[in-house]
């Protein structure tokens, strides 16, 4: 889709986007920790996500404002094939488990691995967070140790969440969202999964307003 318009923009709503996709097994919550996050509302009866769900939230960093572009993906294995497409350029992957997720740290393994394997040309600058979903449903145990030193030991960021209650969910995407950005903001190329906008826009350039549903280009 092509946008003309005749004269130059100057209010920008945000100086960059970040994409982000969350991934993991069906059922462990990772669309009412997306719904808690971007509308402050969380049901106990969502329906199954067919595909993949887009959403989009707006904070601060740093006098910055960075508007995230959410990819909510279905953890089904029937839909895994449509959504391999949704994992191309993003700058954070979000992995979620809870604690009836069989054998949680292997399938973090996987849910990582299976990201990378997706990408014909892996992106050099991606960043992971783990969400341990519904800690308010479970006592602390071994298993979560297990899950936080593996965090530790490979830079990623490890929260344990609670979308029905709210518990960390903003902390976790503000505290992922301001590690990227103060790893990223003084790299001299650019960084696949973020779009920086400038504080004008060129109008009579058509191209620059191209638009891809699926990736930010």
């Amino acid at each position: 889709m092509l946008f003309y318009m005749n004269k130059k923009i100057t209010n920008i709503e945000c100086d960059y986007i970040y994409k982000y996709v969350v991934i993991g097994e069906a059922g462990v919550g990772k669309t009412s920790i997306v719904r808690q996050y971007v509308y402050n509302d969380y049901g106990d009866n969502y329906n199954t996500t067919i595909g993949v769900d887009f959403s989009c939230k707006t904070m601060t960093v740093q006098d910055k404002i960075i508007r995230i572009q959410i990819w909510d993906t279905a953890g089904q294995e029937s839909f895994r094939s449509i959504i391999n497409t949704y994992y191309k350029n993003a700058i954070g992957v979000i992995i979620v488990v809870d604690d009836n997720t069989p054998s949680q740290l292997e399938n973090i393994k996987y849910w990582k691995n299976e990201y990378y394997k997706k990408q014909k040309n892996t992106n050099p600058t991606v960043f992971f967070m783990v969400i341990l979903n519904k800690i308010d449903q479970f006592d602390k145990n071994e298993r979560h140790d297990l899950i936080h030193d593996y965090c530790d030991d490979n830079n990623i960021l490890f929260y344990g969440t609670s979308a029905k209650s709210g518990c960390n969910i903003n902390e976790c995407f503000r505290n992922f969202t301001n590690n990227i950005h103060e790893k990223t903001k003084d790299m001299p190329h650019k960084v696949n999964g973020i779009k920086k906008y400038n504080n004008t826009i060129d109008l009579h350039n058509p191209h620059q307003y191209r638009y891809n549903c699926c990736n930010i280009v």
